[in-house]
């Protein structure tokens, strides 16, 4: 699904560290985090974008994503992550 927007994130508050990125036409996003050994990061939908085809007219959505959070340990092997639309 395109204007996805999702963001890499590690941490809480003032001390956060995030990245954002938006999935193109074909769903598909990618985002680069700091090379740090061992480090963890839980990537998650934080938006949708109104030219988004799952958004009606007034810019509405009726699903939600799952699921909610992927946790990913780098390093690790660069599989897809994937989520799901799930809508009522």
């Amino acid at each position: 699904m395109n204007a996805i927007n999702v963001a890499v994130y590690q941490g809480a508050g003032a001390t956060a560290r995030r990245t954002d990125a938006n999935t193109d036409a074909s769903g598909v996003f990618y985002a680069y985090v700091p090379e740090e050994p061992n480090a963890r990061w839980q990537v998650g939908v934080v938006g949708i974008g109104c030219t988004s085809s799952i958004v009606d007219a007034e810019c509405n959505y009726f699903g939600h994503f799952e699921p909610a959070v992927i946790i990913i340990d780098l390093p690790q092997v660069s599989d897809a992550l994937t989520f799901t639309y799930v809508n009522p």
